[in-house]
């Protein structure tokens, strides 16, 4: 898997669904991240494919685009399947993977914020 960080434009990431399922993102934590920024901190760099797609990273995007940021910091990557990378990385892909590894066994997934727990 190959990865580089570089500047793109906010404009040439995309949003992908097929591969980022979150479509919902914390307002208070996109808040929060542009109150940063606007403070000039540096938030961790994008996660993003060759082609733009946006692998991890939501709240920072929409934090970057909120504040007005025209270039960002992104790590390339070239996974070999988009689809379990964009799992890995992202914690609501895992909470819907899991989910679905378990629906319809024993075991009953509760998510809360610092994780998962069996109950």
């Amino acid at each position: 898997m190959l990865s580089k960080s570089t500047l793109i434009k906010l404009t040439e990431i995309i949003i992908d669904s097929t591969i980022y399922p979150r479509t919902a993102f914390d307002p208070e934590t996109v808040d929060r991240y542009r109150e940063a920024l606007e403070a000039g901190e540096t938030l961790p760099p994008l996660e993003v494919m060759s082609d733009g797609r946006l692998l991890n990273g939501r709240h920072r995007y929409e934090a970057h685009k909120q504040a007005g940021v025209e270039e960002v910091e992104v790590i390339i990557e070239d996974p070999e399947d988009p689809d379990v990378r964009a799992v890995e990385l992202n914690p609501a892909s895992r909470k819907t993977s899991y989910q679905r590894r378990v629906e319809g066994g024993r075991q009953t997934l509760v998510w809360q914020e610092a994780g998962y727990r069996n109950s």
